[in-house]
């Protein structure tokens, strides 16, 4: 019999992993001498799926790089089988796996564990947002990851750029711009690049209202310009440049002052120089100058012209004798002006290395010229512009002194002269044989020793007399002449030597001729011995009648003393007649009739006649016939 103390059956052993599916045991018992044997009815049985679940690591990168994602399989059976589908939608602000996908793999499962979606390059920054479904297989159920969840997205930042740039420079009036260069940048750049322009100032300095702005448009990397600004003020300017970024690029920034971002406005300094060729020259002679143009400052002098109004006294006519290599040959002469330019003349030139030099010259100057300073000066003025640096003058002046040849003679009259027995004449004539007229005219005379002044006379001017006679003749025209008369009293015996000068205001030709002598010999006084003269002293009567026959009486004395044997002529009208000698007494007695009224003259006969007389002869009335 069967030991009905224990009847239940052994556990079956475990079965291998059964794939899920429907299933049944059936148990049956097997007889042996005891017992009949048995089996069971079938017992149904199912084997369910595998719940799976599926999660996500993205990775992110910058624009240009690669993407993938990384999906974990759990819960599924070892040696499950199907795929994985990883979908990416994108960018987007916010999760959004819905419409079609950017980018799809699926890779095949063999069983639980990481699966790599493999490389994805967006070209566009933003967020991606992964979502990765498993297929399931016959013995696990499908799963899903949620779109969004951490570890889903990957981020594609931007692409860091970079600016530099390379400002230009220049002197005043030129203009100046930046270049910037953007770089690091991905997928063709866009957007704009901003140039702002700061200054002047001695340190960089990029706040406040630019006083230059310029935005260009990007496309891609390299250089970009902006437009040109022309400062009006020496200086340091700073340019500072920003890029916009775009969707896939970040913007950038230089940084105010950097090398390159400094554009610097260098000031000019003009100047001119004029010199003559000679401070004086004779009329008849070329006249020139030299003008010289320098900068001195450290900028460029831009549009430099040099104008020059020339003189226009009689007798120049002007020629460009020679040019500096710095003008370009540009220097030229038009109705009047000279005019050379315009040109750039660099900094840091000096007088002395210039080579903006013009050298003009006159022809032969007019035949009349002046003095020096005065009336002969020939002035001149250059000026020299620029667009950049205002203006400069300089003058510089020549003066055409006139010529004359002024002479002087002289004579004393009389030649020789005795001491106190008159005064001495002398005659000065000057003269101007030219060519030019003269001025300031004088005439200088010191008296003779042994001479007193008396008089002098001018045909033209004034003098004045004393130790030193000096005339004041003022001008004198070439081939003038003036005449001056000199009168003197000697008062010593000897040569009188008397020299007169002659100077003016102008240069001369000949000093040879400007002084002259003159010498009048003056001897003592000798005194005759006296003899005295024969007179008839006095005749009577006074008075004759016509008609009338009159006895006259003649006196005749010498020295106060009746004069004995002196003849006596007589003359009146229609008579002459000669006396008988004088007597004793020194009287004699004529007997005369006139016939016509007059006056008797009576006049000793004798080698000395000292007086004479004189008597009247009147008519004598005759009344008329009557009866």
């Amino acid at each position: 019999g069967a030991d009905e103390g224990d009847n239940t059956a052994d556990r079956s052993a475990a079965s291998a992993s059964l794939g899920a599916g429907s299933y049944s045991y059936k148990a049956s018992v097997a007889g042996n001498a005891n017992y009949l044997g048995d089996s069971s009815d079938c017992e149904n049985f199912s084997v369910s799926q595998t719940e799976t679940q599926i999660s996500t690591a993205a990775t992110s990168a910058t624009i240009g790089g690669a993407i993938h994602d990384v999906a974990t399989l759990s819960g599924a059976s070892a040696g499950a089988g199907g795929t994985i589908t990883f979908n990416l939608y994108g960018p987007s602000a916010t999760p959004d796996c819905s419409g079609d996908p950017l980018f799809t793999k699926t890779v095949d499962v063999s069983g639980p564990g990481d699966y790599n979606s493999g490389d994805f390059i967006p070209d566009t920054a933003g967020n991606y947002y992964w979502i990765a479904s498993y297929s399931g297989d016959s013995n696990n159920v499908g799963s899903t990851g949620k779109c969004g969840d951490e570890g889903e997205t990957s981020t594609i930042g931007k692409q860091p750029t970079a600016i530099s740039t390379a400002a230009t420079s220049g002197s005043l009036g030129d203009a100046i711009h930046d270049v910037a260069t953007l770089s690091g940048g991905a997928n063709v750049p866009q957007g704009t690049i901003t140039f702002n322009l700061y200054g002047p100032s001695a340190t960089p300095d990029c706040s406040g209202e630019p006083v230059f702005t310029d935005t260009v448009s990007v496309d891609g990397n390299g250089d970009y310009q902006s437009a040109d600004f022309t400062p009006d003020t020496p200086g340091n300017y700073y340019w500072i440049a920003s890029y916009s970024g775009d969707v896939n690029n970040q913007p950038s920034t230089g940084s105010c002052g950097d090398e390159g971002e400094t554009s610097t406005i260098k000031s000019a300094e003009i100047h001119i120089v004029k010199t003559p060729d000679a401070a004086k020259v004779n009329v008849g002679s070329p006249i020139g100058f030299t003008m010289t143009v320098y900068n001195a400052g450290t900028g460029d002098a831009h549009g430099v012209t040099l104008t020059d109004k020339l003189p226009t006294n009689a007798g120049l006519s002007w020629t460009i004798a020679s040019q500096g290599s710095g003008w370009g040959g540009s220097c030229a002469i038009a109705a009047g002006v000279l005019t050379c330019g315009p040109v750039t003349v660099p900094g840091g030139t000096t007088q002395g290395s210039s080579t903006f030099t013009v050298h003009i010259t006159s022809g032969t100057t007019a035949a009349t010229g002046g003095d020096c300073p005065g009336s002969g000066t020939v002035d001149n003025t250059g000026t020299v512009t620029t667009t950049n640096d205002g203006s400069d003058q300089s003058s510089a002046s020549t003066c055409v002194q006139a010529l004359v040849d002024l002479s002087i003679t002289k004579t004393g009259s009389p030649a020789v002269q005795d001491l106190g027995n008159g005064n001495i004449t002398w005659t000065i004539v000057v003269k101007n044989n030219g060519p030019n007229a003269d001025t300031g005219v004088t005439i200088t005379d010191p008296m003779p020793a042994g001479n007193t002044f008396v008089s002098a006379t001018s045909t033209k001017g004034t003098c004045t007399g004393g130790a030193i006679l000096t005339c004041n003749i003022g001008d004198m025209a070439a081939g003038e002449t003036v005449t001056i008369t000199l009168v003197t009293t000697p008062s010593a015996t000897g040569n009188q030597v008397n020299t007169a000068s002659v100077s003016g205001n102008r240069p001369e030709t000949n000093t040879g001729n400007n002084q002259a002598t003159a010498t009048v010999q003056v001897n003592a006084f000798i005194p005759p011995p006296v003899v005295y003269c024969v007179a008839v002293s006095k005749v009577t009567p006074k008075q004759l009648f016509v008609g009338r026959k009159t006895t006259l009486t003649i006196h005749v004395t010498q020295h106060g003393k009746a004069k004995a044997g002196v003849k006596v002529l007589i003359r009146g009208p229609h008579y002459l007649k000669r006396t008988k000698r004088s007597n004793h007494r020194g009287v004699i007695k004529q007997k005369v009739k006139m016939k016509k009224a007059g006056a008797m003259i009576f006049t000793p006969i004798a080698s000395k006649r000292c007086n004479t007389k004189r008597i009247g002869i009147t008519n004598v009335f005759t009344p008329p016939v009557t009866g």
